[in-house]
Protein backbone atom coordinates (compact mmCIF):
# COMPACT_ATOMS: atom_id res chain seq x y z
CA UNK A 1 0.00 0.00 0.00
CA UNK A 2 3.28 2.39 0.07
CA UNK A 3 3.34 4.21 -3.09
CA UNK A 4 3.95 7.77 -3.91
CA UNK A 5 0.80 8.93 -3.22
CA UNK A 6 0.77 7.96 0.15
CA UNK A 7 3.68 8.89 0.54
CA UNK A 8 2.73 12.18 -0.34
CA UNK A 9 -0.32 12.67 2.14
CA UNK A 10 2.25 11.23 4.88
CA UNK A 11 4.85 14.17 4.03
CA UNK A 12 2.19 16.92 3.93
CA UNK A 13 0.58 15.14 6.67
CA UNK A 14 -2.29 15.70 5.16
CA UNK A 15 -5.81 15.00 7.28
CA UNK A 16 -9.07 13.83 5.95
CA UNK A 17 -7.33 13.36 2.34
CA UNK A 18 -10.65 11.64 1.55
CA UNK A 19 -13.32 13.48 -0.54
CA UNK A 20 -15.54 15.47 1.50
CA UNK A 21 -12.92 15.12 4.47
CA UNK A 22 -13.69 14.76 8.38
CA UNK A 23 -16.95 16.79 7.96
CA UNK A 24 -18.28 14.30 5.60
CA UNK A 25 -17.31 11.29 7.95
CA UNK A 26 -18.89 12.95 10.48
CA UNK A 27 -21.75 13.04 9.17
CA UNK A 28 -21.84 9.71 7.86
CA UNK A 29 -20.47 8.26 11.14
CA UNK A 30 -23.51 10.41 13.28
CA UNK A 31 -26.13 8.86 10.41
CA UNK A 32 -24.54 5.37 12.17
CA UNK A 33 -25.58 5.91 15.59
CA UNK A 34 -22.64 3.90 16.70
CA UNK A 35 -22.69 2.49 19.88
CA UNK A 36 -20.73 3.90 23.35
CA UNK A 37 -20.05 0.44 23.71
CA UNK A 38 -18.91 -0.44 20.49
CA UNK A 39 -15.16 -1.19 19.37
CA UNK A 40 -13.95 0.27 16.45
CA UNK A 41 -11.61 -0.41 14.33
CA UNK A 42 -9.92 1.73 11.81
CA UNK A 43 -7.90 0.22 9.14
CA UNK A 44 -5.85 2.77 6.87
CA UNK A 45 -6.14 5.59 9.65
CA UNK A 46 -3.83 7.92 8.32
CA UNK A 47 -2.86 10.92 10.54
CA UNK A 48 -5.56 9.86 12.78
CA UNK A 49 -8.24 12.66 12.17
CA UNK A 50 -11.03 10.28 12.33
CA UNK A 51 -10.21 8.40 15.08
CA UNK A 52 -9.37 11.43 17.50
CA UNK A 53 -12.97 12.72 16.33
CA UNK A 54 -14.29 9.04 17.79
CA UNK A 55 -12.26 9.14 20.51
CA UNK A 56 -13.16 12.75 21.58
CA UNK A 57 -16.58 11.63 21.45
CA UNK A 58 -16.19 8.68 24.06
CA UNK A 59 -15.81 5.72 21.43
CA UNK A 60 -12.75 3.14 22.10
CA UNK A 61 -10.86 3.04 18.75
CA UNK A 62 -8.05 0.94 17.72
CA UNK A 63 -6.16 2.63 15.04
CA UNK A 64 -4.04 1.49 12.27
CA UNK A 65 -1.91 2.30 9.02
CA UNK A 66 1.01 0.80 7.41
CA UNK A 67 2.51 3.87 7.00
CA UNK A 68 5.32 4.70 9.79
CA UNK A 69 5.55 8.41 9.18
CA UNK A 70 1.29 8.31 9.75
CA UNK A 71 1.21 6.32 12.31
CA UNK A 72 3.64 8.65 13.83
CA UNK A 73 1.51 12.10 12.87
CA UNK A 74 -1.37 10.31 14.43
CA UNK A 75 0.31 9.31 17.63
CA UNK A 76 1.42 13.32 17.60
CA UNK A 77 -2.11 14.32 17.51
CA UNK A 78 -3.82 11.83 19.98
CA UNK A 79 -0.67 13.22 22.28
CA UNK A 80 -1.78 16.53 21.81
CA UNK A 81 -5.13 16.07 22.72
CA UNK A 82 -4.60 13.89 25.65
CA UNK A 83 -6.44 10.49 24.15
CA UNK A 84 -6.08 7.09 24.90
CA UNK A 85 -5.98 5.80 21.81
CA UNK A 86 -2.39 4.55 20.28
CA UNK A 87 -1.76 4.01 16.41
CA UNK A 88 -0.10 0.98 15.72
CA UNK A 89 1.95 -0.08 12.07
CA UNK A 90 0.01 -3.09 10.60
CA UNK A 91 -1.21 -4.18 7.39
CA UNK A 92 -4.87 -4.63 6.29
CA UNK A 93 -3.55 -7.79 4.83
CA UNK A 94 -2.80 -9.04 7.92
CA UNK A 95 -4.57 -7.95 10.68
CA UNK A 96 -2.74 -8.96 13.77
CA UNK A 97 -6.07 -9.34 15.26
CA UNK A 98 -8.25 -12.12 16.28
CA UNK A 99 -11.06 -13.31 15.05
CA UNK A 100 -14.72 -11.77 15.70
CA UNK A 101 -13.10 -8.52 17.75
CA UNK A 102 -14.68 -5.40 16.63
CA UNK A 103 -18.19 -4.24 16.38
CA UNK A 104 -17.31 -1.61 13.70
CA UNK A 105 -14.53 -1.27 10.75
CA UNK A 106 -13.76 2.09 9.10
CA UNK A 107 -11.65 2.32 5.78
CA UNK A 108 -11.58 6.01 4.13
CA UNK A 109 -10.17 5.64 0.74
CA UNK A 110 -8.32 2.52 1.83
CA UNK A 111 -9.80 -0.90 0.41
CA UNK A 112 -9.07 0.42 -3.38
CA UNK A 113 -5.48 0.40 -2.42
CA UNK A 114 -5.22 -3.49 -1.22
CA UNK A 115 -5.87 -6.65 -2.65
CA UNK A 116 -9.97 -6.22 -1.77
CA UNK A 117 -10.14 -10.24 -1.76
CA UNK A 118 -7.80 -10.37 1.11
CA UNK A 119 -8.40 -7.00 2.87
CA UNK A 120 -12.34 -7.83 2.38
CA UNK A 121 -11.88 -11.68 4.07
CA UNK A 122 -9.90 -10.21 7.15
CA UNK A 123 -12.13 -7.41 7.84
CA UNK A 124 -14.81 -9.83 7.88
CA UNK A 125 -12.54 -12.37 9.97
CA UNK A 126 -12.21 -9.68 12.85
CA UNK A 127 -15.53 -8.47 12.88
CA UNK A 128 -18.30 -9.57 15.55
CA UNK A 129 -21.53 -11.51 13.96
CA UNK A 130 -24.03 -8.54 13.08
CA UNK A 131 -20.70 -6.20 12.92
CA UNK A 132 -20.03 -3.53 10.06
CA UNK A 133 -17.68 -2.48 7.55
CA UNK A 134 -18.29 1.25 7.39
CA UNK A 135 -15.72 2.86 4.13
CA UNK A 136 -15.93 5.38 1.61
CA UNK A 137 -14.20 4.66 -1.62
CA UNK A 138 -13.44 5.83 -5.23
CA UNK A 139 -16.09 4.21 -7.45
CA UNK A 140 -15.97 5.18 -11.42
CA UNK A 141 -18.95 6.12 -13.19
CA UNK A 142 -20.09 3.81 -16.52
CA UNK A 143 -19.44 6.98 -18.93
CA UNK A 144 -15.52 6.67 -17.41
CA UNK A 145 -12.76 6.28 -20.25
CA UNK A 146 -10.49 3.03 -19.93
CA UNK A 147 -7.53 5.71 -20.53
CA UNK A 148 -8.59 8.36 -18.32
CA UNK A 149 -8.92 5.36 -15.79
CA UNK A 150 -5.72 4.10 -16.20
CA UNK A 151 -3.95 7.71 -15.99
CA UNK A 152 -6.45 7.76 -12.13
CA UNK A 153 -4.84 4.17 -11.22
CA UNK A 154 -1.41 5.05 -12.28
CA UNK A 155 -1.62 8.40 -10.05
CA UNK A 156 -3.18 6.95 -6.91
CA UNK A 157 -1.22 3.36 -7.21
CA UNK A 158 -4.69 1.53 -7.42
CA UNK A 159 -5.00 -2.02 -8.65
CA UNK A 160 -8.44 -0.84 -8.92
CA UNK A 161 -11.26 1.31 -9.26
CA UNK A 162 -14.59 -0.22 -9.54
CA UNK A 163 -17.74 0.53 -9.97
CA UNK A 164 -21.22 0.20 -7.39
CA UNK A 165 -22.08 -3.61 -8.76
CA UNK A 166 -18.13 -4.86 -9.00
CA UNK A 167 -18.35 -3.20 -4.62
CA UNK A 168 -21.40 -4.67 -3.85
CA UNK A 169 -20.75 -8.01 -6.16
CA UNK A 170 -17.05 -8.17 -4.06
CA UNK A 171 -19.14 -7.53 -0.74
CA UNK A 172 -21.36 -10.39 -1.18
CA UNK A 173 -18.73 -12.65 -2.48
CA UNK A 174 -16.62 -12.16 1.12
CA UNK A 175 -20.15 -13.06 2.93
CA UNK A 176 -21.42 -9.12 3.65
CA UNK A 177 -25.08 -9.01 3.77
CA UNK A 178 -27.04 -6.68 3.95
CA UNK A 179 -25.31 -3.97 1.74
CA UNK A 180 -26.28 -0.29 1.78
CA UNK A 181 -24.25 1.68 -1.16
CA UNK A 182 -25.18 5.12 -1.26
CA UNK A 183 -22.84 7.25 -4.54
CA UNK A 184 -22.00 10.47 -3.98
CA UNK A 185 -21.19 13.35 -6.81
CA UNK A 186 -18.01 14.54 -5.93
CA UNK A 187 -19.64 18.14 -6.76
CA UNK A 188 -21.89 17.60 -3.82
CA UNK A 189 -19.37 16.41 -1.07
CA UNK A 190 -17.83 19.51 1.21
CA UNK A 191 -14.50 20.93 0.32
CA UNK A 192 -11.96 19.17 3.06
CA UNK A 193 -11.33 21.66 5.42
CA UNK A 194 -7.07 22.26 5.97
CA UNK A 195 -5.93 20.07 8.32
CA UNK A 196 -1.76 19.33 7.67
CA UNK A 197 1.16 18.13 9.83
CA UNK A 198 3.86 18.72 7.22
CA UNK A 199 7.68 16.71 7.80
CA UNK A 200 10.14 19.23 8.41
CA UNK A 201 12.27 18.49 5.24
CA UNK A 202 10.02 17.65 2.30
CA UNK A 203 11.86 16.46 -1.37
CA UNK A 204 10.53 18.67 -4.21
CA UNK A 205 8.95 16.00 -5.93
CA UNK A 206 6.24 16.03 -3.49
CA UNK A 207 5.32 19.74 -4.10
CA UNK A 208 5.27 18.36 -8.14
CA UNK A 209 3.28 15.66 -7.60
CA UNK A 210 0.98 17.59 -5.21
CA UNK A 211 0.44 19.86 -8.19
CA UNK A 212 -0.15 17.08 -10.38
CA UNK A 213 -2.63 15.66 -7.89
CA UNK A 214 -4.73 18.97 -7.77
CA UNK A 215 -5.07 18.44 -11.47
CA UNK A 216 -5.87 14.96 -11.87
CA UNK A 217 -8.52 15.44 -9.60
CA UNK A 218 -10.35 18.48 -11.06
CA UNK A 219 -10.21 16.32 -14.10
CA UNK A 220 -11.98 13.27 -11.83
CA UNK A 221 -14.73 14.70 -10.76
CA UNK A 222 -17.11 14.23 -13.58
CA UNK A 223 -15.67 10.89 -13.96
CA UNK A 224 -16.04 9.04 -10.56
CA UNK A 225 -18.00 9.43 -7.32
CA UNK A 226 -17.79 8.57 -3.97
CA UNK A 227 -19.29 5.04 -2.40
CA UNK A 228 -20.66 5.27 0.86
CA UNK A 229 -20.23 1.45 1.81
CA UNK A 230 -22.27 -0.07 4.71
CA UNK A 231 -21.97 -3.82 4.93
CA UNK A 232 -22.77 -6.31 7.60
CA UNK A 233 -21.52 -9.46 8.67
Amino acid sequence: MLNEYTNLIAEFGIGGAHPGGLSFSKEILTNENIDSNDIILEVGCGTGQTTAYLALNGHTVVPIDSHPKMVEKANNRFQQLYLPCKAQIADIHDLPFEKDSFDIVIAESVLSFTNLDQSLANIHDVLKEGGKLIALEMTKKDSIKDEFLGSIKKHFGTPQILSKSMWENKLKKHGYDPIRFQTMSLHDLPTPEQDIAPSDMIDDKYYELMFKHEKIVRKSRNMLSLGVIVAQK
